[in-house]
């Protein structure tokens, strides 16, 4: 699949969180039939609900792989998935993240942040979501990926610098979310007791 079939997977226009969900990391992702897993893991912790709460929204912020995993997992429970992911997998377009290497440095990353592990759950879960039927009001799942900021290699001076922020505007307001009757957020992080600032 192509970033832009992949994207209006993700992102239908009849979903009204699609407007959320940031194009830019699917638009250099090329899903091979050869390259895809042939499993994709599911995530470590079990979800509290059986059932999506039609009034409950949720924000995943995990790192990488971790958020798609259990968005997809939220998905089979009702959840619309919607991915915040405002940032570039790497400067070329991709087949499933095997980047190109500096030449004289075979064994060191091009980018600041790999998302290898990300982009191969996508491809990899992808036919998942397109199994699934979603009621036309299934609250949402916002995610993200919690090494945003942080990247996962050491900024070198030679490195595509992919890392993103997150804004207040790259979520619904709070009166849209009531308009829509989500009156409950819950926030799925590790490490920490308080949200990251946005």
């Amino acid at each position: 699949m192509t970033g832009k079939e992949l994207f209006e997977i993700w992102a239908p226009s009849d979903s009204i969180w699609s407007q959320w969900a940031s194009p830019a990391l699917f638009a250099q992702i090329d899903c091979t039939e050869e390259g895809a897993p042939a499993q994709v893991g599911g995530p470590a912790a079990t979800w509290h609900e059986q059932t999506a709460r039609p009034d409950s929204a949720v924000v995943i912020d995990l790192p990488g792989a971790d958020s798609i995993r259990l968005v997809l997992a939220l998905a089979e429970r009702g959840y619309r998935p919607v991915a915040i992911i405002n940032g570039s997998p790497g400067p070329i377009s991709l087949q499933l993240n095997f980047l190109p290497r500096p030449n004289n440095s075979s064994s060191q990353s091009v980018v600041v942040l790999d998302k290898s592990s990300l982009v191969r759950e996508i491809c990899g879960g992808t036919q998942r979501l397109q199994r699934l039927d979603f009621a036309s009001d299934a609250p949402p799942a916002f995610m993200l990926d919690s090494l945003r900021l942080k990247g996962t290699n050491p900024l070198r001076d030679d490195m595509f610098d992919n890392r993103w922020m997150v804004f207040p505007q790259d979520f619904p307001s709070a009166r849209f979310l009531a308009d829509h009757k989500i009156k409950r957020m819950t926030l799925v992080q590790t490490g920490k007791t308080q949200p990251q600032e946005v």
